[in-house]
């Protein structure tokens, strides 16, 4: 055993399931970058590179945080920390896990960088400003323990004179470690509401857009699809908490809810997110395949999932497994229906045309309890094809993608002359040619992209995607009438599905509770020998 080893064996602790915030955190397979040998001094500055870049990994459980004063937090981050995730120390190898790969080896154990990186992330998403502080804890020892210090004094956050909270997830208390000399790298927070805040606004535009505009990115950033995530949340709680699992080795309850998280629910958020994305950048080829990936997988998989519950129905573990999961996937696919309807009746910028396919199960990726090649069927799933209306508002503020033989001049010609022509119109004060001067060079950046076939779609999607937004900030930015009608259209639209989500959240709870009750008094009646079986799976069955 070398060295390393035998310190790890002595650092080891029990750490928590921390199963509650799973669903919080974002797959990851642990691609991480090898950045460099030796000591922490190479890797401190990359760490702070890797908390922005990877920042929006723990978006989701920084939530959990909130609510508290500074000093709260910090204790709250850091037995967080300490009680979810091994400590391991890193040998000479210097790799930075991104906080998704942190969670996902935090059984294994992770090393110093990567609980800083883990809390500066949480600390960045919250907006509170921090340092990542290395240190020397002799005078002959090069740096070798980095960790997180968080202001008090939060208005003037580079000066500690105030003081500090120390968050370090391989101690067990809060107190700073001896040192012998620091060195630190300040971690600026920024509160931003989707990126939306652009540059400095021309002197003419100011006053307008400070005149009545409300908290227009708050209104903005609420997607039509992500309505469905409460519904989403409860389901799954739901399912995971009243199964009581089967021998047989596909069945069994830790397999279930880990597949269920991972497999199912983080896949679906993901997409649910890219949807609401390319509706606000109006992209359309990119929202017609999404919506057509999430219409398959719901569709093939609640096909197969009622084949194979038929089919099990008097099998007494397995028939009540995947009856309980019919019933809890099945809202969730009832749900989305729903907002998938509103959105088709409620658009103004496409007309929806739906048809169905057929496939067999196998032909799906998502987990729906029931194996993809398990007694696969062929059923049917919708497949929808989008068709371009004249926006409701007259202008496009991302440049479209065009239809048939156009070439890119000619789409990006019009496009731009389009909205300057607006621009001119509605405003007179000659803004247009501001305008003008700040898109052109994302119109030539996105004919280079264009241009580079070989990437396929989805790949030139993600290299286009955050020239989309340059050019949607652009245009908010010069239109503030816009502002205007996208929260009228947003509210409108997102108020009748929040109304109708709120209504199935309370119909699963009160399902949910009944369902324990149900749980709770087979357990009992099993312990003193009396079998209630199928009769009992069969209350649990509703409409899906």
């Amino acid at each position: 055993m070398n060295q390393a080893e035998s310190i790890n064996q002595a650092l080891y602790r029990n750490i928590k399931s921390g199963q509650q915030y799973a669903h919080l955190m974002p797959y990851s397979n642990c691609s991480s970058t090898k950045l460099t040998t030796g000591d922490t001094k190479a890797a401190i500055d990359n760490m702070a590179i890797w908390s922005k870049k990877h920042q929006n990994h723990t978006k989701n459980i920084a939530v959990t945080f909130t609510g508290k004063s500074t000093k709260e937090t910090a204790i709250s981050i850091h037995s967080f920390l300490y009680h979810h995730f091994q400590y391991k120390i890193d040998g000479l190898n210097q790799e930075l896990r991104s906080p998704a790969c942190s969670w996902a080896s935090r059984q294994n154990g992770i090393d110093c960088k990567s609980y800083s990186i883990f809390a500066s992330t949480i600390l960045l998403n919250l907006g509170i400003h921090h340092f990542l502080r290395r240190i020397k804890q002799s005078a002959t020892a090069g740096y070798s323990h980095v960790y997180v210090i968080v202001p008090k004094n939060q208005k003037n956050p580079k000066n500690l004179k105030l003081g500090y909270y120390t968050i370090d997830g391989t101690l067990a208390g809060i107190k700073e470690p001896d040192f012998y000399q620091k060195s630190d790298v300040f971690m600026r927070a920024k509160i931003n509401n989707f990126g939306l805040a652009g540059a400095a606004k021309p002197k003419q535009l100011q006053k307008q857009q400070s005149k009545g505009a409300g908290n227009w990115q708050g209104e903005l950033v609420k997607g039509l699809f992500e309505t469905l995530k409460p519904v989403l949340d409860v389901a799954v709680q739901g399912l995971v908490e009243h199964l009581f699992g089967c021998a047989e080795p596909q069945y069994e309850l830790p397999i279930i809810k880990l597949r269920i998280e991972r497999d199912f629910k983080v896949k679906l958020e993901k997409e649910l997110d890219d949807l609401d994305s390319a509706i606000l950048y109006n992209n359309r080829p990119r929202i017609q395949h999404i919506l057509n990936n999430i219409l398959k997988e719901l569709d093939l998989g609640i096909a197969h999932l009622k084949s194979e519950a038929a089919y099990n129905g008097n099998h007494q573990c397995i028939g009540k497994t995947l009856a309980i999961s019919l019933k809890y996937i099945g809202d969730i696919k009832n749900i989305f229906d729903k907002i998938f309807d509103s959105f088709i009746k409620s658009n103004g910028r496409y007309s929806v045309d739906v048809f169905t396919k057929t496939a067999t199960s196998s032909d799906r990726l998502w987990y729906f309890v029931v194996g993809n090649a398990d007694n696969p069927v062929n059923a049917e799933y919708r497949f929808v094809v989008l068709r371009k209306e004249k926006s409701k508002y007259g202008i496009e503020p991302v440049l479209p993608y065009g239809e048939g033989d156009e070439t890119f001049k000619e789409i990006s010609n019009k496009w731009l002359s389009d909205n300057k022509n607006h621009l001119r119109i509605n405003y007179g004060d000659g803004r247009e040619s501001n305008y003008q001067k700040e898109i052109r060079p994302l119109i030539d950046e996105i004919e280079e992209l264009r241009k580079q076939v070989y990437l396929g779609g989805h790949s030139l999607y993600w290299f286009e995607q955050p020239k989309q937004l340059k050019m949607y900030k652009i245009w908010i930015k010069y239109d503030t009438k816009y502002t205007d009608f996208l929260i009228k259209e947003a509210k409108s639209l997102r108020t009748a599905n929040e109304l109708m989500v709120r209504d199935y959240q309370k119909r699963l709870k009160f399902e949910i509770s009944k369902d324990k009750s149900i749980k709770k008094r087979k357990s009992i009646k099993n312990k003193i020998g009396i079998g209630a079986g199928i009769a009992a799976a069969s209350l649990l069955i509703i409409k899906v």
